[in-house]
């Protein structure tokens, strides 16, 4: 996937980011994705007798779109001391 214009702090530029374009995204160049900056949120599934379901255990990482921006971004080949 080509990310989109990395000159901007945005998920699509962040390191964390991973994006996958829609066939319909591919001329924009704009493409939903996942932000993967903190392990996946844990969802439980509650039981539901009546439909025969235990109950399960699923985890998910927040999904976004490129051009928003979490405060928590980090460029692409940025490093915690700030050299590149």
């Amino acid at each position: 996937m080509t990310r989109p214009d990395t000159s901007v702090d945005c998920c699509g530029s962040c390191r964390f980011w991973q994006g996958w374009p829609k066939e319909k995204d591919k001329e924009s160049g704009e493409a939903d994705g996942i932000c993967r900056r903190f392990p996946p949120t844990i969802i439980f599934l509650p039981p539901v007798p009546e439909k025969n379901f235990a109950g399960s255990i699923a985890t998910r990482h927040p999904f976004t779109r490129w051009d928003t921006w979490c405060g928590e971004f980090e460029g692409i080949g940025k490093t915690d001391d700030g050299i590149g």
